[in-house]
């Protein structure tokens, strides 16, 4: 298949780097316990055991405090089986598919049933996926004290201090003047950042950002004092608990109740009396390379589509004559001569013994007739959209017998569904229908653009064909 399904969606997640897996809703956090209890759902503290580490798009979920794994208890494939933490043992019920999702979130699917990451009460087990708001997980990179980072303003601009301490938010590149360290000021050096956790900020340069009483804001103090010192919050200036997230929109409110602004034309002051779009920022990984994940999408019946039929099998050819009236005829033949010897039978012998004689004659040359035919010798194959032959191109069919294998190499476009018939070729009538594949868009899952690989057996009953096709659907 020569199209791409799509690329990979990005989402700001570093190996090694510590995650947080929050309940979207309630804010509570995954974290982990002691070898063998369930994993669970917590109010945030920034404590190790509230922080993870994955290792790839399918890896493990390592907890940063315990070491322990995110594991589904004994390998159950069984639907709400229990979530705990245990020692990596390498099993495929430790590994986790991080996919991020249309409509916001993210799931967590277990690597050995493809079930998904489901809160059941304060604990976790696994379950099929049903698309609920509570199988949908915010993941994000917490933001530790003591790490550097770059801020993006709401402009796409990013915040630059110069070696004499002027501040702009001119550039979209980050470089070594666009590098920040924050520090928290006070509370326990192991945990992550927190709203409402009051921070310094160390430019590149080595010089602390002040904010003036006027709202001016410069990075050129050698020392964190009162007015070196923000308040994390979030975007509406709310500074009660939660994990600051990498590349998660945040304010920085000063000691004077005012918030850090970065206007249109790049300046750069401490004047907002609220936050509001200019006043947020996004911090901004400094080192690696985020990994990519993919992303999950749902097709509706309005978009344009394409089905690729890959491959046909042919796993039992159709019968030359019309099963269906084949039966038709012998079942009348069957009953006619039933009727006949009920004839004979009550004082008739003549006619009854003609009826019956008929009757026999009918059905037995039904039967023969299939008999005939149940070599099926071999399938006159092409493949037609809206009665306009579509496959194979320069022929006018290709020859199939039960077992025989076609690389169709189809592509055929459509909105909401779309009919592919398998044909038989007949000279002397009307061509045959073999049977019908019929593909439904709304609603389709697509990872990356496309869904997954589906097998469909497609036949007629009339013609006692059996086909196995096999097809991926993706946005065109």
């Amino acid at each position: 298949m020569a199209r791409s399904l799509g690329a990979m969606a990005a989402i700001t997640l570093h190996p090694q780097q510590h995650i947080v897996i929050t309940e979207r809703g309630t804010g509570r956090v995954l974290t982990g316990l002691d070898k063998g209890q369930p994993a669970q759902l917590r109010e945030w503290t920034g404590a190790p055991n509230q922080q993870w580490v994955i290792e790839n798009i399918e890896g493990r979920l390592r907890n940063v405090g315990t070491q322990l794994c995110l594991d589904v208890s004994g390998a159950s494939k069984d639907d709400r089986a229990a979530v705990i933490c245990w020692d990596d043992n390498g099993g495929a019920n430790q590994r986790w598919r991080l996919q991020t999702l249309e409509g916001g979130g993210s799931r967590l699917l277990a690597g050995h049933t493809g079930k998904a990451l489901t809160p059941a009460g304060g604990e976790l087990v696994q379950d099929h996926w049903t698309g609920a708001a509570n199988q949908r997980w915010e993941v994000g990179a917490v933001v530790h004290d003591n790490q550097r980072v770059a801020f993006r303003s709401h402009h796409g601009k990013v915040l630059s201090a110069n070696p004499s301490g002027a501040l702009s938010n001119l550039v979209t590149h980050v470089k070594s003047w666009e590098h920040f360290t924050l520090d928290r000021i006070g509370g326990a050096e192991d945990r992550a950042l927190s709203y409402g956790d009051q921070v310094s900020l160390r430019s590149h340069h080595g010089a602390y950002l002040s904010a003036q009483p006027d709202g001016g804001l410069v990075a050129d103090r050698s020392a964190v004092d009162s007015w070196e010192r923000f308040t994390l919050t979030r975007t509406n200036g709310d500074a009660s608990p939660g994990p600051i997230r990498m590349d998660h929109v945040i304010a920085l409110r000063s000691h004077h109740g005012k918030w850090v602004m970065g206007h249109s034309d790049g300046t750069v002051n401490a004047q907002a009396p609220s936050p509001r779009s200019w006043e947020h920022w996004r911090p901004l990984p400094i080192d690696g390379f985020p990994l990519r994940f993919e992303h999950v999408s749902w097709a509706s019946a309005h978009e344009a589509m394409l089905v690729y039929v890959f491959y046909a099998h042919c796993v039992r050819p159709a019968v030359g004559i019309e099963v269906d009236v084949a039966n038709f005829f012998s079942d009348v033949g069957v009953y006619i001569a039933k009727f006949g010897a009920s004839v004979a039978f009550e004082g008739a012998p003549k006619p009854g013994l003609l009826l019956a004689a008929a009757g026999g004659a009918i059905a037995g040359g039904a039967e023969i007739a299939k008999w005939i035919d149940s070599d099926r010798d071999q399938d006159d194959l092409f493949v037609r959209r809206g009665g306009k032959r579509i496959w194979p191109s320069g022929e006018d069919y290709e020859g199939m017998k039960g077992g025989d294998a076609r690389d169709l190499d189809l592509q055929v476009e459509f909105t909401g569904s779309v009919d592919i018939e398998l044909m038989d070729y007949d000279s002397g009538s009307a061509d045959d229908v073999l049977g019908v594949l019929r593909v439904k868009a709304e609603g389709l899952e697509l990872v990356n653009g496309g869904s997954q690989p589906f097998t469909a057996f497609v036949g007629s009953k009339a013609e006692d064909s059996l086909y196995e096709l096999v097809y991926v659907v993706a946005r065109a």
